[in-house]
């Protein structure tokens, strides 16, 4: 179990708000995401080969990571990127898509490393940072009892 970092740019909402984008974050292909997505989106059929996929769901928008699918490089496994680093990386770069579209996000994640949640809010807060402009965003963890 981790402790939900307080960040800056961050509010941790207790009640999702109605029509707010899901960013499901996976670690490896498993069943429990595949459930979440055929539930919001009937249409969507598997995993294609992007480490981050947008779908389009039945009410919202739906925003997949694969953390599986992130290129592996063929330096020594002692310099390959952590689970930290490319949740930091992959999450960070989602949000830095959609944060000019919403103010609200759903999060969940499906992992059984502490490592991920944590690199990926670190990516989210360096996301909404802005030099002039910084975005703040209002977020529902979905599975917190995963964590």
């Amino acid at each position: 179990m981790i402790k939900i970092p307080s960040l800056h740019h961050l509010k941790w909402i207790s009640k999702e708000k109605p029509h707010s984008p899901l960013l499901i974050v996976t670690e490896r292909k498993n069943l429990l995401p595949l459930k979440t997505l055929r539930k919001e989106a009937p249409h969507w059929k598997s995993f294609g080969n992007e480490v981050l996929e947008e779908v389009d769901g039945k009410t919202r928008p739906l925003y997949l990571v694969n953390l599986f699918l992130c290129p592996k490089e063929s330096s020594p496994a002692s310099l390959q990127p952590s689970p930290y680093a490319l949740a930091r990386d992959q999450v960070g770069a989602c949000l830095s898509k959609i944060k000019k579209t919403t103010s609200h996000l759903s999060l969940c994640f499906y992992t059984k490393s502490q490592e991920v949640p944590l690199g990926a809010f670190v990516g989210m807060e360096l996301a909404c940072y802005g030099f002039k402009e910084q975005t703040a965003l209002q977020v529902f963890l979905q599975n917190q009892s995963l964590l």
